[in-house]
């Protein structure tokens, strides 16, 4: 066992040097060291370098240099819808022809040719001889057709396609058949009260 107080311990090559204090000089130990003096030794010598403040680990500066922050993206931009302007159909204004005072007791194709009259230069009153000459001709159906002659419609043209110089809807169309009919009197009678009275006479006008 090593006896006095002990400044160092240095192991050279195998050999165990103590230091010892008073003395700046190792000395060889002494012949007689035990195992376990060895061992001591060398727990000492372990414990000296681990308190040895040059022998630690320098501890890591900070850095000094703080991370720049990162600019905000910037915020999405919406452009503001455009207000939308709801544009409003246009309609002529359509005004319904008043129905002339001598005509209010009419319907149906009746109706329709009583309110043509003034067109032609008639009076309404004049619907008292066309009523019923038209009925005896085709009893004011558009579809009437003499299966003999061939007339056809409301007034009976002969042929029926003579109405296509008033609209091509001839066949179907009362306004279109009234029209030709009302010409057709106009021009080879001069009134409906003048075309009764012959058809009254002749049995067709």
């Amino acid at each position: 066992m090593i006896s006095g107080a002990v400044a160092g311990v240095l192991v050279v090559a195998g050999t165990v040097l103590v230091l010892h204090e008073g003395s700046g000089k190792p000395g060889p130990a002494p012949a007689a060291v035990s195992l376990a003096d060895r061992t001591d030794a060398d727990r000492v010598s372990r414990d000296l370098v681990r308190t040895d403040p040059s022998s630690a680990s320098p501890s890591p500066v900070p850095s000094s240099a703080s991370p720049s922050p990162s600019s905000p993206s910037p915020s999405p931009t919406h452009a503001s819808p455009r207000p939308t302007h709801k544009v409003t159909p246009t309609h002529a204004a359509t005004t319904k022809a008043p129905t002339p005072t001598g005509c209010t007791h009419y319907s149906g194709n009746q109706l329709t040719a009583c309110k043509l009259l003034p067109s032609f230069g008639f009076s309404t009153s004049e619907m008292s001889a066309l009523v019923p000459m038209w009925n005896k001709e085709s009893s004011w159906n558009v579809s009437a057709e003499n299966p003999g002659s061939g007339a056809y419609g409301i007034p009976q043209a002969l042929p029926g396609d003579k109405m296509a110089s008033v609209a091509s809807d001839w066949r179907t169309n009362a306004a279109t058949q009234i029209k030709w009919g009302l010409g057709y009197i106009k021009d080879r009678y001069g009134t409906p009260s003048d075309a009764w009275a012959f058809w009254q006479a002749n049995g067709w006008y």
